[in-house]
């Protein structure tokens, strides 16, 4: 019988390659994670720590990341970039798992802060490197569009399954069910070797990138935090449910999809600055719309185009993002940027932290709304001298 379906449903040719099972596996990451990511602001609060504690997790996780950059370069270097992101999946079972223990044991807060920001720091890293290796210049666009199409819909149905599970049952079983699912995504990468990656690499800290590339590096970083984390946790405030953020977290997924099919039938080089430029003035008029948000309806009309000009400004900035690391010296590249993106997410919670003691949480909220609309447009500033 196996040979017989194995015969007809021609199952022999179903291979890996070293594309495809990124995409596989970073879909189930993204997947995993997607079901607790956006919550997770939501439950800290919710188990009854302050603003100031929430911020300083997220500033934490962050400040990790930056100082342990060149350490988790060397160590794609030395090992690979599908052995670190195995070993960052490992270690982020280990935080969702400290995340699910933190009710009773709440000084576990800042130790699951630690080594979640050394689990997404070796991700990260990782996949940067996987990425830029094994992605010709040439079909950049389409295959970034293909890998994020993917990632999209796992992440983009992730909320809605998230927040129903949250709902239902409580928070505990997405956490479960999110460290299950990375423990998944390691098995698609054990289907083909190691990539070849550069072994050597002059680490000159804030050398290799171009000054104004790592600016974009921070912009587009913090913006990202302000809309994907700290957006849903006002969402919450409104609504005050977790399956109602889900479903405003999903709304979106037809229309992305739709979109990033489109964008992945795009010749590389002489749309992406037009697109890049378009889509960071509506993503600063929809940060600047998100301040007028004060019921469900409204949350997700914004969420939608939210979502869709997102879309429009991380495939071009990404395609750009990935040349200029084949461009320079890809590891001491990525590792600049990487810390810029880091210092990019500290940031909104640093100035949420500072604004929320002073003015209230909603005020200090909507503030961050404003900052967003005002560092986006920064991130153009990755656009090639030369396209």
């Amino acid at each position: 019988m196996p040979q017989y379906l194995n015969h007809h449903l021609k199952l022999h040719h179903l291979h890996f390659t070293e594309i495809n099972e990124l995409y596989i596996s970073l879909s189930l990451q993204a997947f995993s994670s997607g079901l607790v990511g956006i919550f997770v602001p939501i439950y800290i609060f919710s188990i009854h720590f302050s603003i100031a504690e929430l911020a300083i997790f997220y500033i934490m996780v962050s400040l990790t990341r930056a100082i342990l950059e060149p350490f988790a370069a060397r160590l794609v270097m030395r090992y690979g970039p599908k052995h670190i992101i195995m070993y960052s999946y490992i270690i982020l079972f280990c935080y969702m798992l400290m995340l699910y223990f933190i009710p009773a044991h709440p000084q576990l807060l800042y130790l699951a802060a630690i080594v979640g920001g050394i689990a997404e720091n070796m991700f990260w890293m990782a996949r940067h490197i996987d990425v830029a290796t094994i992605t010709s210049s040439f079909n950049t666009t389409k295959k970034f569009s293909n890998i994020l199409l993917f990632s999209t819909i796992a992440q983009a149905l992730a909320p809605l399954f998230g927040g129903l599970t949250a709902s239902l049952f409580g928070i505990e079983y997405a956490l479960l069910g999110a460290s299950i699912g990375l423990l998944i995504a390691v098995l698609p990468l054990l289907k083909t070797p190691e990539p070849v990656v550069p072994r050597k690499a002059e680490f000159r800290i804030f050398k290799a990138a171009p000054k104004r590339h790592m600016i974009a590096s921070f912009a587009i970083n913090a913006q990202t935090v302000i809309a994907a984390l700290q957006w849903p946790f006002f969402i919450f405030l409104i609504v005050q449910s977790y399956g109602d953020v889900g479903i405003v977290s999903s709304a979106s997924l037809l229309l992305v999809i739709v979109l990033l099919v489109y964008l992945s039938r795009l010749k590389n080089s002489n749309k992406n600055k037009q697109m890049l430029r378009t889509g960071s003035s509506m993503r600063s008029g929809v940060h600047l719309s998100r301040t007028l948000a004060q019921s469900f309806t409204a949350a997700m009309g914004i969420n939608i185009l939210g979502d869709l000009t997102d879309t429009l400004v991380s495939v071009p900035y990404a395609v750009n993002f990935y040349e200029s690391a084949r461009k320079y010296d890809i590891h001491a590249y990525l590792v600049d940027m990487e810390i810029f993106a880091n210092l990019g997410q500290a940031a909104p919670w640093i100035v949420l932290l500072i604004a929320s003691s002073a003015f209230g949480l909603k005020t200090a909220l909507i503030a961050m709304f404003i900052l967003a609309a005002l560092l986006t447009p920064l991130l153009r500033l990755i656009e090639p001298l030369k396209e």
